[in-house]
């Protein structure tokens, strides 16, 4: 419970003045809701639930692997780390996630993955929106379904019934 209420700080501070892609909703929204979905489905451990809230950090702001390191523990570093899409990884990111990471890390992925998809219509940019719809898509249907299926039956219901209008088969 100390590292989650250290990186719910944390994170609250490095995303302020950030907003979702509704233009309207504070960034910060987004790692609550990622922990909350986590503690719905059971997650108690400390580390995975502190990663959850730092888990867009370095993507999103100036936060540094070191510095997470620094102010948490290498584990929650290591799951920040995988959780981190950068230039350098973004070909194999939902590959490692998936085949690599530990299962707090695919837990994390999968929260996150349920939330954007559970906030793809309030995107208001119709470009935007249709573009985050086709990405969704098709990450979920080649890495995200069956992992979900595997280690959470409530989160893969959950996402295919998002994705429902928008999925072929």
């Amino acid at each position: 419970m100390k590292y989650e209420i250290m990186a719910k700080e944390f994170a609250t501070k490095k995303h302020e003045g950030q907003f979702r892609k509704d233009e309207i909703t504070p960034y910060i929204k987004h790692p609550e809701a990622v922990v909350g979905i986590l503690k719905r489905i059971g997650v108690c451990n400390d580390d995975a639930l502190a990663a959850a809230w730092l888990h867009d950090a370095v993507e999103d702001t100036d936060t540094t692997i070191q510095e997470i390191a620094e102010n948490f523990n290498r584990e929650i570093a290591l799951y920040v780390y995988f959780l981190t899409k950068t230039e350098s990884n973004k070909k194999y990111y939902s590959y490692t996630i998936v085949n690599i990471a530990p299962k707090e890390v695919q837990l994390i992925k999968l929260a996150d993955v349920l939330h954007n998809v559970s906030t793809l219509n309030f995107i208001k940019d119709r470009t935007m929106k249709k573009k985050a719809i086709a990405n969704k898509v098709n990450e979920c249907e080649k890495y995200y379904f069956d992992l979900a299926n595997n280690l959470s039956p409530e989160i893969y219901n959950s996402i295919k019934t998002n994705l429902s209008e928008f999925l072929t088969t």
